[in-house]
């Protein structure tokens, strides 16, 4: 009978032993020759497996295990990692495998390789608690789970639904570490000081640099004054107090998000109910231009304002009010800040909370018009639920500029046949699934040249993120077109919500390219801190991020605030209301110098 191969060891003078069951046989492994010694096997130094083969026998392995023959893919990991066990990825797909055959001790020693070799160890570690657990072993499995979440694990909110750690569901321990409601009636009060201490300790525990921007006794201190006042606040308020706790960590990707119903279409609905708190919009939407806020959408009773300039909120002047309000807003530069003003402007309860209206459903603004006439209109929330706005724009579809054409898709292109020009809308760093990125960039590349485009443009501008990642495709079409790439001929449109993803494109685009920036500057610095791994608040339903990995695409010394663009191209109320797009209109008018 074969004998069970339990685990794989490496001694320290760098022979490979593979500890298995039995005495007195041979084995033959893969190409190499194995002799059985008594618990041990050591592949022979005269006939070692041929390097060459290590790529065919990974190969084997991983379509053993995309077939789903578990078995016979664990048998194919074994012999991989006994000639080469230095591959990281070939540990852990050995792990998976012994751990869907339940050889849960071979697949806890595939784990703990995994950690030795720093790929990705907070998940080796969790993987590891979890085969304690299924094993029975619950101290043993807290003490790795607890040894997983100090080495950074992100993904708490699915510890509680990992049917792997069933045996320990129910108890208070578990439910702490994952974040769970506990078993026992808590009242308002305790239900939001539970919320409170675990996002400050998950904050704390995953944010990259806690205490770049503040203190940890400014910040514990603020955490005990707001616990100290949770009885006396309102859900809302204690909502405004968390959104300026997290603001305070000083990076856009770390904050507390809230359902706001009317924003966007946003309708009660699985979402929503999942928080058992909602802010709600008011009928108006402002936009941040280089002579101030203006009013681009509102409600059809309120229109007269549209594109008039803010200047006062509940009673208080517009530069006062926008210092409270950015307050609550978490951001890397000016130009993000602004974006995220806009957004707060329009929401009732947060506008109440900071002393910016008397009311929590409607809000008073003073509008003033070209001539310095100023008036004032009164909104309330029942207005935005089921109503569309008005927007300052013209809406016809034959007059609505190009980049905001399409505004569901992730991605998109045009030929502009008069202009001999390739237009890209990269709206989101996500894949389409009928046509993902790896073949979108080739396809549109290939147009260009069939229809002997002369300029191809990528706009970024409303790009706020998505899987880095997918990134490298546009990159590597782009290097291998070096019609295209050449100064004059590719352009990139950014502005202030390029932003995360978005961002890393643009750094990628101005680091390998002869792209030519047009637009505004961008929402975020090159090198920043984001990836936003979620908390989830078991009480109040609420979400937030955390910023945990300091992205340095650009170069180190690199404290730029944003990427300027060489041709600056802001927007202006009178472009809104004409439909016009002035840095496509800087892009197709450009000359070379």
């Amino acid at each position: 009978m074969k004998p069970k191969i339990c685990s794989y060891l490496s001694s320290l003078t760098g022979t490979f032993v593979l500890a298995v069951t039995g005495w007195g046989r041979c084995l033959k492994l893969m190409a190499g020759i194995a002799v059985l010694f008594p618990w041990t096997i050591v592949v022979l130094a005269g006939q070692p497996p041929v390097p060459s083969n290590q790529p065919r026998i990974f190969l084997e392995a991983r379509a053993a295990a995309k077939s789903n023959d578990w078995g016979r893919a664990a048998q194919a990991y074994h012999a991989f990692v006994a000639t080469n066990p230095n591959l990281g990825d070939a540990w852990s797909e050995l792990a998976n495998a012994e751990y869907q055959i339940k050889n849960y001790d071979e697949a806890i020693a595939a784990y703990r390789r995994i950690v030795g070799l720093g790929f990705y160890p907070k998940s080796g570690l969790y993987n590891i608690a979890g085969c304690l657990a299924l094993q029975g072993k619950k101290e043993a499995a807290y003490t790795e789970l607890e040894e997983a979440l100090r080495a950074g694990f992100d993904e708490t909110p699915s510890i509680g639904v990992d049917s792997d750690f069933a045996i320990l569901h129910g108890e208070e321990r578990f439910q702490r570490l994952a974040g769970q409601k506990l078993s026992r009636d808590l009242t308002r009060v305790e239900q939001w000081q539970y919320d409170l201490d675990w996002l400050a300790h998950e904050s704390v525990r995953l944010h990259y640099r806690p205490f770049g921007k503040q203190t940890e006794a400014s910040f514990n201190a603020n955490v005990a004054a707001l616990r100290r006042d949770l009885s006396a606040l309102s859900d809302a308020q204690i909502v405004v107090r968390l959104f300026q706790m997290m603001a305070k960590f000083g990076d856009g990707h770390t904050q507390l998000d809230i359902p706001v119903i009317g924003r966007d279409g946003l309708q009660p609905d699985s979402e929503t109910e999942r928080a058992r708190i909602q802010f709600h919009a008011l009928p108006i939407r402002f936009f941040k231009f280089s002579d101030g806020m203006r009013a681009t959408a509102c409600a059809e009773t309120a229109k007269a304002i549209l594109g008039q300039k803010l200047v006062s909120v509940g009673g208080i002047p517009i530069v006062e009010a926008l210092a409270r309000i950015s307050g609550t807003i978490s951001f890397d530069n000016s130009m993000w800040l602004e974006t995220r003003q806009a957004n707060r402007l329009h929401e009732a309860e947060t506008l109440y909370c900071l002393g910016l209206s008397a009311k929590p459903e409607e809000c008073v603004f003073a509008f003033e018009d070209e001539s310095g006439q100023q008036s004032e209109v009164r909104l309330n929330v029942k207005d935005s639920i089921g109503k569309p706005l008005v927007l300052v724009r013209d809406t016809d579809p034959e007059k609505v500029p190009l980049f905001l054409k399409h505004p569901d898709l992730a991605y998109w292109s045009e030929c502009l046949p008069e202009a001999r020009t390739m237009y890209v809308k990269y709206h989101r760093v996500l894949n389409i699934p009928s046509e993902p990125l790896v073949k979108f960039w080739p396809r549109v590349f290939a147009e260009a040249k069939a229809k002997n485009a002369d300029r191809f443009v990528i706009d970024l501008r409303s790009n706020t993120g998505g899987n880095s990642f997918l990134n490298q495709s546009l990159l590597k079409e782009i290097l291998r077109s070096p019609e295209m790439n050449r100064k004059g001929h590719l352009f990139v449109i950014i502005g202030r919500w390029t932003f995360s993803a978005g961002m890393n494109a643009a750094v990628d685009l101005e680091r390998d390219t002869e792209a030519i920036f047009v637009g505004e500057p961008t929402g975020s610095p090159p090198n920043f801190i984001g990836e936003n791994s979620p908390v989830l608040l078991p009480y109040s339903g609420l979400r937030a991020g955390v910023s945990t990995l300091y992205h340095q695409h650009s170069f180190p010394q690199d404290q730029r605030i944003w990427i300027a663009p060489l041709i600056l191209a802001e927007p202006t109320i009178e472009d809104w209301k004409a439909n016009r797009d002035p840095a496509m209109e800087a892009v197709l008018g450009y000359g070379e110098p």
